[in-house]
């Protein structure tokens, strides 16, 4: 379904704008999407416990660790309907987590560790995504989530709409103005919960905790 975008308005000229106005009118559209918000947050909870059924498994500790501790803002923005910004956040979310993962193999000495981070910051999440896969950490869907996150992320962070649409209309011609009305459409229960999957999966190759019962204490304890 496309977006219904709504038409432009006219800019207020020097004589009308205030700063007061200016700023009233940022808050008035926060205080007007959150009669959405309740929506959107039981659309996020459908996702997760669909895709995460309750249960004493380390699978399911670690999503309710990454959702607490690792996407908490994310969630916020989405749940304020700041897709572009969540989207934003979750990328540099995921980002550094697979950054700080390829530094905790068990077998690294603290220099190698050192060293492999280094290393590790000149490289993008696409680039650690073709690393995981190459190591059977992360599946080709994984990979493909991932570089749709990357171009939706690079579209929002450029205000490039060709970027933009390619991932969430096909293609269609839009405008640097509709942009935003644009990302309103695009799916972030699915994103966070693409991106905690993906998490788990490295949580369990690189910690490789042998405890689970240790491992879920430290983790709900703020430890791990």
């Amino acid at each position: 379904m496309q977006p219904n975008i709504p038409p432009k308005k006219k800019p207020p000229t020097n004589k009308e704008a205030t700063f007061d106005s200016t700023v009233n009118d940022i808050a008035f559209s926060v205080q007007f999407s959150l009669p959405d918000m309740k929506k959107r947050l039981q659309s996020l909870i459908d996702e997760l416990e669909e895709e995460f059924p309750r249960s004493l498994s380390l699978t399911y500790t670690v999503a309710q660790w990454a959702l607490r501790d690792l996407l908490k803002g994310a969630i916020v923005l989405y749940l304020l309907g700041l897709n572009g910004s969540a989207i934003v956040d979750l990328y540099a979310i995921l980002e550094d987590n697979a950054r700080t993962d390829i530094s905790i193999v068990p077998n690294f000495t603290k220099p190698q560790a050192a060293a492999v981070t280094t290393l590790a910051e000149r490289h993008t999440l696409f680039d650690f995504a073709k690393f995981y896969f190459a190591l059977n950490v992360w599946s080709a869907e994984d990979v493909s989530f991932v570089k749709k996150l990357t171009t939706i992320r690079n579209g929002v962070a450029h205000r490039n709409p060709a970027k933009i649409s390619r991932q969430l209309l096909g293609g269609k011609a839009i405008d640097f103005g509709e942009i935003d009305q644009v990302l309103s459409t695009a799916n972030l229960p699915e994103l966070i919960v693409n991106s905690i999957t993906i998490i788990i999966k490295s949580f369990r190759t690189f910690i490789r905790l042998t405890d689970l019962d240790t491992a879920k204490n430290m983790i709900l304890s703020g430890e791990g």
